[in-house]
């Protein structure tokens, strides 16, 4: 059995061009320190089994690319910003990047055929911003918020569905 993962620099792991193509992480991964270190993923499918960062030491930047599905279904993630970029479906448990002690917010960008998350929180003392574009479906099954928690801005949220047919599902 093995542990945590903790991350003790920025680490890129891009699978494309490996025999499967895929990135699956069981473990649940942290930062040595609060929002320093980046993870960059470059893959076919990436699952994630477990939560990325915590809620007291997020990762840095959490930038994910995929020509498949991107799965983080069980997981939460706790990280300074999240630009997920995937060509099929995109579905999330709760994601953070609220800042804390007098941090900013950090942005989430998500780009997918369809997204489905638990919850975005973007607080901060100036709140990231919420940028999601989709063809076919988005859903939360939780709140969505982009508020300062001092006396700094707002962020904006844009969620923005690219499909005449588009369907949005917010719990």
């Amino acid at each position: 059995e093995t542990g945590t993962v903790t991350l003790k620099s920025d680490v890129v792991l891009d699978a494309r061009g490996s025999v499967s193509d895929d990135i699956e992480i069981n473990n649940a991964i942290t930062a040595s320190t609060h929002q320093a270190q980046s993870f960059t993923l470059k893959a076919k499918d990436i699952t994630f089994g477990k939560n990325v960062g915590t809620s007291g030491v997020s990762l840095g930047d959490l930038n994910i690319v995929a020509t498949g599905k991107v799965d983080a279904t069980n997981s939460d993630i706790f990280v300074k910003s999240l630009n997920i970029e995937s060509d099929s479906t995109v579905k999330t448990g709760a994601i953070s990047t609220q800042g804390t002690a007098g941090q900013n917010g950090g942005q989430v960008i998500i780009n997918a055929q369809s997204v489905s998350v638990g919850s975005i929180n973007t607080g901060g003392a100036n709140a990231g911003n919420i940028d999601i574009n989709f063809e076919n479906n988005f859903a939360a099954s939780g709140a969505i918020t982009a508020l300062t928690n001092a006396s700094g801005n707002n962020g904006d949220i844009s969620i923005t569905g690219n499909n005449s047919s588009n369907s949005f599902t917010l719990d």
